[in-house]
This record gives C-alpha cells, sequence and structure tokens, in this order.
C-alpha cells in the first residue's frame, strides 16, 4: 500500500480506518510480533496519514 497521503484529504475517519486496520494486522502476526515487514510498513504509513492529517489541520485554524 503506498498511497500518497500528500494525494488524498486524510480525516478523523480515515485515520480511524487504518488505526482499525493495523489492529487486524497485529491480531494476524500476533501481538509478539509487532516487527514483521507488513505490521511495520503498515504502521510507517498510518503515521504518515497523522502528520499530513495534523499539518491539514494546522493550515485550516
Amino acid at each position: 500500500m503506498n498511497t500518497s497521503p500528500k494525494k488524498i484529504i486524510v480525516d478523523e475517519e480515515l485515520i480511524q480506518d487504518m488505526q482499525d486496520q493495523l489492529n487486524k494486522l497485529i491480531v494476524k502476526h500476533g501481538s509478539d510480533n509487532l516487527l514483521h515487514p507488513e505490521v511495520l510498513a503498515f504502521s510507517e504509513l498510518l503515521d504518515e496519514y497523522i502528520t499530513t492529517y495534523i499539518k491539514q489541520s494546522n493550515i485550516e485554524s
């Protein structure tokens, strides 16, 4: 999943959906395997989306 957060509008609903997806990945790979490449990659993508959301929120303020 290499979708750049800069090309879409990131809102709270999208962030929550991604957090839910990350939780499902953690369940899939086990909470003792948080360094699994799929979990790490999705977690990094979620971090990018959260950063974009904060930047968008600051611009709107």
